[in-house]
């Protein structure tokens, strides 16, 4: 399915905004009729990709914090006609979301932003359907990552590792 959503179909509005760091959807498609929560969902794009990926008869909720990439994300779905589109003002530390309502959870680069992923990843625990999918893509960084801290590291000879997302993960249930 993926391969048959229609690029030119992106509004230039959400387009123009995107700020994601890689393609969630390369962990697999949405399938038609799904329920999908995209965390931090800005002006849209992958938003208004997985809206047409689940079509009419599935739904897409975006969450995100700020008001005028939610009126971007909106304008966009109404031009484009997408009816299954809903989106929400909200924190991703505390979703308004009821449990077990989704079948996938998608974000693109925005859990790396929060500090509390503990929070995070125990509500997209909270609102995933058994057997749901997580498909997250995060930046890729060639900068060290220093485990005490939990920064990136200014030093040269600090280890080079990736954020503690798998630990995170595995607190919650979730595997690779």
């Amino acid at each position: 399915m993926h391969a048959k959503v229609r690029l030119a179909a992106y509004a230039q509005l959400a387009y123009g905004s995107f700020a994601g760091v890689a393609n969630p959807f390369a962990l697999g498609d949405l399938q038609p009729g799904q329920t999908v929560l995209d965390l931090g969902s800005g002006a849209g794009t992958d938003l208004l990709i997985a809206a047409q990926m689940v079509g009419p008869q599935g739904r897409v909720i975006g969450i995100d914090m700020t008001p005028a990439m939610l009126d971007r994300a909106r304008r966009s779905a109404t031009e484009m006609r997408l009816t299954n589109v809903e989106l929400h003002q909200a924190l991703i530390e505390t979703l308004p979301i009821a449990d077990e309502k989704v079948d996938a959870v998608i974000s693109n680069g925005v859990i790396d932003l929060v500090p509390d992923k503990d929070a995070v990843f125990g509500e997209i625990d909270r609102v995933l359907r058994p057997g749901g999918r997580l498909q997250v893509a995060r930046p890729a960084s060639t900068a060290p990552w220093d485990r005490r801290s939990g920064q990136r590291s200014r030093s040269a000879d600090a280890a080079q590792e990736r954020p503690p997302h798998p630990r995170a993960l595995a607190q919650h249930s979730f595997s690779r």
